[in-house]
């Protein structure tokens, strides 16, 4: 006799009312089984529980059974569901700054921000920034910095821009000479040395002139060619060996009050072994008397080798002078 299969007893039925109503004896065994049913129509499985001795049924539904989406499942604790702002955090969370960015993360916004700092040339490569102040690569991709681009600008046109610096100032009332001896005057740097006094003079005259004489040589070594302008009447002056560069002109204790001369010498070589060369001119309208308004200028030499090293500045006859003197370094 063979033996029966359980699927024997398990037929799929239209209706549940075709599930069996009572319980399935094994005809071998005499032996009550459970027998199964399922409904496709309803969705619904049906059998016979021995124990309880009564038919049950279980209704699956469209999903199996299972909530149909998981805003019906609750949500577990270490798998958690997905959101944007969980997404957002954890990208947030993990950001970490190095030595020339800085990241901030806005939860609010949201955002992410990166602020680039401390930047410097070693960070790129070499065929990116170029620190050369000769810019010899001459490439159309490398990207030169501020001090490439001002060493080679200032390396090209140094000799046709005539930068220059405020070396000294000294504000005098009532001296007798006003002097430079050694520092400021520079030993390295400049191409010419620019002396310039705008004021007065304690001497009996409408415009005095003022003298400069260099390393405190008072012998008749200078020379002097000048072109003078008075009354509308223009004169030309020259001197050989001369005691100073006599070309600057002051308001002298006759002129109107609050009137200035001014004066200015510069020398073009002043550290060369060369005869000093010296350009000059002084301009002074002291009244308002025509016959008193003077402008000249001139061109001077120092017959000496050496480098200037010391200036002075005093009034023709032996006035004191009040005012202010400024010396220039001119590159």
């Amino acid at each position: 006799m063979s033996t029966p299969f359980l699927s024997d007893y398990l037929p799929v039925v239209e209706a549940t009312a075709d599930i069996p109503a009572n319980p399935v004896t094994d005809p071998g065994t005499s032996t009550t089984m459970i027998a199964f049913c399922f409904d496709a129509e309803t969705q619904t499985l049906s059998f016979w529980d021995p124990i309880a001795e009564e038919r049950l049924e279980i209704a699956l539904g469209a999903g199996g059974g299972g909530p149909a989406d998981t805003d019906a499942l609750a949500e577990g604790v270490t798998n958690l569901y997905f959101t944007d702002e969980r997404a957002q955090d954890a990208v947030g969370l993990i950001l970490s700054d190095g030595t020339t960015v800085n990241f901030a993360y806005n939860d609010g916004v949201p955002s992410i921000t990166a602020e680039v700092q401390n930047i410097a040339v070693a960070h790129f490569a070499a065929d990116v920034v170029d620190d050369d102040d000769t810019l010899a690569a001459d490439s159309a991709m490398r990207i030169p910095t501020q001090a490439a681009v001002k060493g080679y600008v200032d390396a090209a046109v140094g000799g046709a821009v005539a930068a220059e610096d405020l070396l000294d100032t000294q504000t005098v009332s009532g001296v007798a000479a006003i002097t430079w001896n050694g520092a400021p005057i520079p030993t390295t740097t400049y191409r010419k040395l620019r002396v310039e006094f705008v004021g007065t003079s304690s001497f009996a005259a409408a415009q005095p002139a003022v003298n400069c004489r260099v390393n405190n040589d008072s012998g008749a070594n200078y020379d002097m060619v000048m072109q003078q302008v008075n009354n509308g009447t223009q004169q030309a002056n020259s001197g050989v060996g001369l005691t100073s560069i006599s070309s600057g002109i002051s308001v002298g204790s006759t002129g109107t009050a609050d009137k200035v001369g001014t004066s200015k010498w510069e020398f073009l070589n002043f550290l060369s072994a060369d005869h000093k060369v010296c350009t000059c001119e002084g301009h002074a309208i002291p009244t308002t008397t025509a016959s008193a308004m003077f402008t000249r200028s001139g061109y001077a030499l120092w017959r000496n080798t050496a480098a200037i090293t010391r200036l002075d500045l005093t009034c023709n006859s032996g006035g004191n002078l009040s005012g202010v003197a400024k010396l220039y370094g001119v590159r």
